[in-house]
């Protein structure tokens, strides 16, 4: 009886799990939609990540509504000019790549591939960092780049995982909609926090974590 409860227990704990990751995800897509889509993706995702953070930290007496509401309002506009510089600063190495790509120039065509590389897994970092620590925007580019750099493994740790969370979506083409983007959002937090490098620690002078 002990342990027929015991693996119901656990069933209930899948359930409950995979439900709110679901909810999660579809809130995610909805509000991003609400953003007409460039606008919402940046803080749609902001406030999905200060709710997987919840879940990693060991929070589970919380309303997720009220939470990723508060969190997509607030974040809004910050969050914006962030997605904008880096926006920006990936355009500017696709299209240096493109150009010595074009011109035939193997040390520049290889030079912005190691960029490229530094970037995408520093990019990473960006929503851990944004919605631990309260920082000003400088700070939060900086210690990006900081920590995505010298922290390849973990970054490296990070993108397995979401490939591996879109290969296993690809089988299941409905999980894309209700999955992937919490799920994905969930591993890249749960790296974060505990390997270590963010738990409890402030980045800089300026830095403080928030509640």
């Amino acid at each position: 009886m002990i342990n027929n409860v015991g693996l119901l227990g656990r069933i209930n704990v899948l359930f409950e799990w995979i439900m709110n990751l679901v909810y999660v995800n579809i809130l995610w897509i909805v509000f991003t939609i609400l953003g007409l889509g460039i606008f919402g993706i940046m803080p749609a995702t902001a406030a999905m990540f200060h709710v997987t953070r919840k879940w990693v930290m060991g929070e589970r007496d919380f309303q997720i509504f009220p939470l990723f509401w508060e969190k997509y309002k607030c974040e809004f506009v910050q969050i914006q000019a962030l997605g904008l510089i880096f926006g920006t600063v990936g355009f500017l190495l696709l299209f240096n790549y493109h150009f010595f790509s074009e011109q035939n120039i193997i040390f520049g065509k290889f030079s912005m591939l190691g960029l490229m590389l530094l970037y995408s897994v520093s990019i990473l970092f960006l929503f851990p960092i944004y919605v631990h620590f309260d920082m000003k925007l400088l700070s939060y580019i900086k210690s990006t780049f900081i920590i995505g750099i010298s922290h390849i493994l973990q970054g490296l740790v990070i993108v397995s995982g979401c490939a591996f969370i879109f290969i296993v979506c690809s089988f299941f083409s409905a999980t894309f909609f209700f999955l992937f983007g919490s799920l994905s959002a969930l591993w890249t937090t749960y790296i974060a926090y505990n390997w270590g490098f963010l738990r409890d620690r402030g980045i800089g002078p300026s830095s403080h974590i928030t509640g």
